[in-house]
């Protein structure tokens, strides 16, 4: 069957090689005219592979096109925005690679794979992974991709090659359980395995510890339990080749310091961290890098720079002088990353921003960094000099903020007037709507909505447009009613 995302409909294919299968087998589904499978050409022609075909996806599948290679697009479902823009359309879920092979061989002439691109971790990654060397493509190894599955496991990992981090804690032996009950200062634990700030606790006291010791009898390696150290977080793009890693873009993370504790409220670029500490986390970068075994593609992490007090003698001078502080690794994973800094932070960053005249040209944000990664992705050089030179010497201010959730269900959202009629607007975005519930358990996936601001960066106007974008959050905020919610 021939899929048409014009009619939305099936039609009989005079072609054979397509799968047959029951309803309930995946499908192959295409948009080529009569004229383009019968002209030999394109069968010279390679394809980019898209795992996911999603609104996420789209920019990776953009990128493709412009710069030329028809896209194969695989996912679940069919009404996927990114199936309009692919040459070839395959509904099939992205954890199943060996199906995924058998479709591109179903056709008459094997489709030419240059490259495959997927912007998700976990297992979306794991058949990148599969794909890239079945195919012959540039990607990492499975082996390798499985070091990040598990935290825990990969900050152990991590810590003997000297990557700096807050102290863990295990609770299998009579002597962890000990050390663990004694600790000072509040601790967090969260799942080995997760995203999204999802399970979450706080361990404050003793008596708190003492509670999780009782319920928690044996340590199964699934639970990280870390020090809360303060400090400013920041968030870092990257980029591996060849297994050396070059910097794409670093930014000021804004967390949550009440309940829903830990979330994401916002992301600052450029981040406030001196040459030096931006040079340590480099290093440290690179060591991830070299201890896990990356080779290739994009690479996301979180730090806390800890200003540890200085040992100096209260009467030398130096002693009151600024200190560079210690990058302390909160997590990484080889993925693009989200929280829209790939796709609006990064962009406005290196200059695209709206027109004179308030047009917002968010279509065209996506046109360097997802280019580069399809050229990383199908054998070519991901050029880095650009965004390198945005690190060094920033020209533009750009400020997400996210508005966080009460628990209850939400009668009524709406983002004002006044925030799309600002002189520095990028995009706003509603992430939840009337009717739904949200819960302060529910983490990142829980928030009401997002929204980017831009400016010309000064140093002594940094601060004006973040204070701007916080008004709008405690306006939006103002304005949220809920329905049987706690905070009535």
């Amino acid at each position: 069957m021939i899929f048409s995302p014009q009619s939305g409909e099936f039609a009989e294919n005079k072609y054979q090689g397509l799968s047959q299968r029951s309803p309930r087998s995946a499908r192959v589904m295409q948009n080529f005219s009569d004229s383009d499978a019968e002209n030999e050409s394109d069968a010279a022609r390679r394809y980019f592979l898209s795992l996911g075909a999603g609104t996420h996806q789209v920019p990776l599948i953009d990128a493709a096109r412009r710069l030329g290679f028809p896209v194969v697009a695989v996912d679940r479902n069919l009404k996927a925005p990114g199936f309009d823009a692919a040459a070839i359309q395959l509904q099939c879920s992205t954890f199943r690679p060996r199906r995924i092979l058998e479709m591109l061989g179903e056709n008459m002439t094997p489709v030419p794979i240059a490259g495959v691109g997927c912007r998700s971790f976990g297992r979306a990654g794991m058949t990148a992974a599969i794909l890239s060397h079945a195919l012959g493509t540039p990607g990492n190894d499975l082996k390798v991709l499985r070091r990040f599955q598990n935290k825990r496991r990969l900050k152990a990992l991590l810590a003997a090659h000297g990557v700096p981090m807050p102290v863990a804690y295990a609770f299998a032996t009579l002597d962890e359980r000990d050390a663990l009950r004694k600790a000072r200062g509040p601790l967090l634990v969260r799942p080995a395995i997760g995203h999204g700030k999802l399970g979450l606790r706080l361990l404050e006291t003793e008596i708190d510890r003492k509670r999780f010791l009782q319920i928690h009898l044996r340590d199964n390696g699934r639970l990280l339990i870390e020090a809360i150290v303060p400090g400013q977080e920041v968030t870092v793009l990257g980029v591996v080749q060849d297994g050396r890693y070059a910097p794409v873009c670093l930014s000021d993370k804004i967390v949550s310091p009440a309940p829903p504790l830990f979330i994401e409220l916002g992301h600052d670029f450029p981040a406030s961290v001196s040459g030096t500490e931006r040079a340590r986390i480099d290093l440290i970068m690179q060591t991830i890098v070299t201890a896990t075994g990356l080779r290739c593609g994009p690479i996301v992490a979180e730090f806390i720079l800890s200003a540890d007090a200085p040992e100096t003698n209260r009467e030398d001078a130096q002693a009151t002088a600024p200190r560079d502080r210690t990058p302390l690794l909160v997590e990484c994973a080889p993925e693009i990353g989200g929280e829209y800094l790939a796709d609006v932070l990064l962009p406005a960053a290196v200059g695209r921003v709206p027109d004179e005249n308030g047009a917002n040209p968010l279509h065209d944000l996506y046109h360097d960094y997802f280019e580069e990664l399809v050229r990383l992705y199908t054998g070519g050089v991901f050029r880095t000099q650009k965004f390198f030179e945005t690190l060094a010497h920033p020209t533009r201010q750009v400020v997400i903020r996210f508005v966080p959730q009460q628990a209850g269900v939400i009668q009524s959202l709406a983002l004002p007037a006044a925030l799309e009629g600002h002189h520095g607007f990028l995009f706003e975005r509603l992430l939840k709507q009337p009717g739904q519930r949200t819960e302060i358990s529910g983490g990142n996936l829980d928030r009401l909505a997002v929204f980017a601001l831009s400016a010309e960066y000064s140093t002594e106007r940094e601060h004006i447009l973040k204070s701007e974008a916080d008004d709008f959050v405690r306006a939006i905020q103002a304005q949220v009613i809920y329905a049987n919610s706690e905070h009535e």
